[in-house]
C-alpha cells in the first residue's frame, strides 16, 4: 500500500528525532563523563527493533523430547512381543515342497555341454600348473624353451630382465 507525501514525512520526522534523542543522551552521558559525573544508566529505546516479550519455556521442550523417547521405547517393545508372539503361533514351515516347484536335483535342459563344471574347472587348474611347472620346448629350430615359473623368477632376481 503506497504512503502518502505527508505519511512519508511524518515517518521520517519521527526517524530523525529519534536519532537526534539518542544523539543528545550519548552527547550528554559524554560531558557528565568528562566532567567527572556519574550518570544514572541510560536504556536505549529503539523503536523499531522487536524481540520477543517471553522466553522459551524449556519445560515443555523436555516433556516433548521425553514423549518422544518413551514412544519410541514403548514401539520397540510392541515390536518384541509382536514377533514371540508370532513366533509361538505360526505354523511351522512345510517340509515338502510346493506342489509345482521343479525338483531339487532337476538336470538342466538339452543341450548340456558340461557335464561336470567342477570336475572340467579342476582339470583346467592341475593343466595350467603341470605347463607352469615342467621344462618344454616351445620351438626346437629357434631353441625357445619354456622352464617353470619358479626357475624364471630366480633368473630374473639374479640376472634381471634382459632387454
Amino acid at each position: 500500500m503506497p504512503r502518502t507525501e505527508s505519511g512519508q514525512h511524518a515517518s521520517l520526522l519521527q526517524r530523525w528525532k529519534a536519532v537526534a534523542s539518542s544523539l543528545f543522551e550519548t552527547f550528554g552521558a559524554v560531558s557528565s563523563l568528562v566532567r567527572g559525573e556519574t550518570a544514572p544508566p541510560v536504556e536505549l529505546e529503539h523503536p523499531y527493533v522487536r524481540y520477543e516479550h517471553s522466553d522459551l519455556q524449556t519445560h515443555r521442550v523436555i516433556v516433548v523430547g521425553f514423549s518422544i523417547l518413551g514412544a519410541m521405547w514403548l514401539s520397540a517393545f510392541a515390536l518384541f512381543l509382536y514377533y514371540r508372539y508370532a513366533q509361538m503361533h505360526v505354523p511351522e514351515a512345510r517340509t515338502t515342497a510346493a506342489p509345482l516347484s521343479p525338483p531339487q536335483n532337476a538336470l538342466p535342459p538339452e543341450p548340456r555341454l558340461q557335464a561336470s563344471p567342477r570336475r572340467d574347472y579342476q582339470a583346467q587348474v592341475s593343466y595350467e600348473n603341470a605347463q607352469l611347472s615342467r621344462y618344454s620346448w616351445i620351438d626346437k629350430q629357434s631353441g625357445t624353451v619354456a622352464i617353470p615359473i619358479e626357475r624364471a623368477m630366480q633368473l630374473i632376481a639374479q640376472r634381471g630382465i634382459p632387454p
